[in-house]
């Protein structure tokens, strides 16, 4: 939830004026690293703000430490401001946070678009079947890897390359010019699944896009979902994902922290 959603929400009483706000207070928040494993600490401290007809810019002034208790009431009381989710959690979705949504799509025949790079010819459409994918995004971005089996992931599933074009060796995905949703939310799942499954992927970011060889490159990256089109293939051949040498949780981790 971004600063602005917040401000709004606390401004919605105002119906057709602006409200007069006058700053009092300034609140600095700090991070201490602490012992062998560089442990952080929060510390806050409040400084009062002043104005004078010289300068219409408030002027801080010295500040003292909150104590860890007033630290706690603050952040709590902005956390009760932000709007929370409600409903049902879909059995799709495997974690989420105020940083992140991890959830997964099931394999399926979709249309894939191509428009190989170096190259003016037309779109080329295909009709292929996909692999079970595992979707991981934060407000900048989003990683996808792909899965076997049926069941539902474990956080120590093991996880693949997802066999597509513009997807880094480490499952991040090049945007390119699509824009992330300005919201992370449970509603903006669509939006990201449709950066991957409406996309015209163009070129390989990584050798390892596939299992069928020590290296893939764009041609045979291409010739092998022209061959699941050509063969009108209903289920994707899972031997051909290569090892991401990850798992779920691992995955989730790394995004996350990035």
């Amino acid at each position: 939830m971004s600063a602005e959603n917040v401000i709004t929400g606390m401004f919605s009483s105002y119906v057709n004026e602006s409200p007069k706000l006058t700053p009092r207070t300034a609140l600095l928040f700090f991070t201490n690293k602490t012992g062998h494993h560089g442990n952080e600490t929060l510390i806050a401290t409040s400084h009062p703000l002043t104005q004078n007809c010289s300068s219409p810019a408030p002027v801080i002034g010295a500040g003292h430490l909150l104590s860890e208790a007033d630290t706690k009431e603050v952040l709590e009381s902005l956390l009760e401001r932000i709007p929370t989710h409600t409903g049902f959690i879909p059995s799709e979705v495997l974690s989420m946070s105020s940083k992140h949504i991890a959830w997964t799509v099931k394999g399926a025949v979709r249309p894939m678009y191509f428009r190989p790079r170096g190259t003016n010819k037309k779109i080329i459409k295909l009709n292929v079947p996909m692999p079970n994918l595992l979707f991981v995004a934060t407000a900048n971005g989003f990683s996808i890897a792909a899965y076997k089996g049926s069941r539902r992931p474990t956080e120590k599933t093991k996880l693949y390359h997802a066999p597509l074009m513009n997807i880094y060796r480490d499952a991040g995905v090049c945007l390119g010019s699509a824009n992330m949703p300005q919201q992370l939310s449970l509603d903006s799942r669509k939006a990201i699944e449709d950066i991957i499954f409406k996309t015209n992927f163009s070129h390989i970011n990584h050798e390892q896009t596939l299992s069928l060889s020590k290296t893939i490159s764009d041609k045979a990256h291409l010739a092998f979902w022209r061959t699941l089109n050509k063969e009108k293939a209903t289920v994707f051949p899972n031997k051909a994902l290569a090892p991401l040498k990850v798992s779920v949780e691992q995955l989730i981790t790394r995004v996350v922290k990035k």
